[in-house]
């Protein structure tokens, strides 16, 4: 038996680069492996669909964000219309409500533009590289995401891997989620809470990447869908080069009588990418 539970994340730092689903499942793999030994169960209970975890949205006094539904608009004033596209996350509430509706009416769009919403906050770190040869120094800076406040990721799990699951973002908590971890990034603290899927509207949205399989494809309902496709590519920390998928990205929208399944690419024996989506 699975559940949705709420993940909460209190950030003790900043996040370096992009913190999606995708980076959050290959972190969840990996700690396994060390925690565990192999990583071959967790990533089967991940294909059968006992495990799913969105990419990490804002919560702020008791409020809980998601990623902005990709709906269309009734006709706005110009300033709102800039406001309202600026939003990247709205309330929970709010977004259910804009599914079921299949739009956002002006009251909604009124609603969602004068909350002040949680985020993240891009900050420029100072850094410093030295030269190989004449050991002189540079001054440079990077991009990382600091949460201004909680994070949460919705989870579904089941009651068999659920203490498992919890000692890996714990172990992820301690190590931090980045690169760049030995220098305090993507250091956090985890709690649970039980979760209530609501939606019962016309359309759902997926909250995590999702890459579809070629026989997906086929019967995708295109012309019923809002949506937009990001491009995947990279490469592993063992230097090889992640082949090219395409991704749908969160907020975007689906009719609620579909159910998108996704699929995990094995890139190499050692190294994954995760497709599948959490939906609601």
């Amino acid at each position: 038996m699975t559940s949705w539970y709420r993940l909460i994340l209190n950030p003790e730092g900043a996040f370096a680069g992009e913190f999606d689903s995708i980076k959050i499942y290959g972190s969840i793999i990996n700690a396994y492996s060390e925690l565990y030994g192999s990583a071959s169960e967790i990533l089967e209970t991940i294909k059968n669909g006992e495990l799913r975890v969105s990419s990490p949205m804002p919560t702020k006094e008791g409020k809980f964000y998601v990623f902005k539904p990709m709906l269309p608009t009734e006709k706005l004033e110009y300033k709102d219309f800039k406001r309202f596209k600026k939003k990247k996350f709205v309330d929970e509430r709010l977004a259910i409500k804009s599914l079921k509706e299949g739009k956002y009416s002006k009251e909604r769009v009124e609603e969602i533009i004068g909350d002040d919403t949680a985020g993240i906050k891009t900050v420029e770190l100072p850094g410093v590289s030295i030269g190989r040869y004449g050991g002189s120094s540079t001054i440079y800076y990077k991009t990382a995401g600091l949460y201004t406040h909680k994070a949460w990721i919705l989870v579904k799990m089941s009651n068999e891997i659920k203490d498992r699951v919890l000692a890996v973002f714990r172990y992820l908590g301690d190590m931090g989620i980045s690169k760049k971890r030995s220098t305090g990034f993507g250091h956090f603290k985890v709690s649970l809470e039980d979760y209530e899927l609501e939606n019962d509207g016309m359309y759902s949205m997926i909250l995590s990447k999702y890459i579809p399989s070629q026989e997906e494809l086929g019967g995708f309902p295109f012309e019923r869908c809002r949506y937009e496709v990001k491009l995947i590519t990279g490469y592993t920390k063992d230097g090889k080069v992640i082949p090219k998928m395409r991704a749908l990205v969160e907020g975007s929208v689906i009719p609620s009588d579909y159910s998108p399944l996704g699929r995990v690419v094995d890139v190499h024996p050692k190294y994954s990418v995760v497709g599948v989506p959490v939906v609601i």
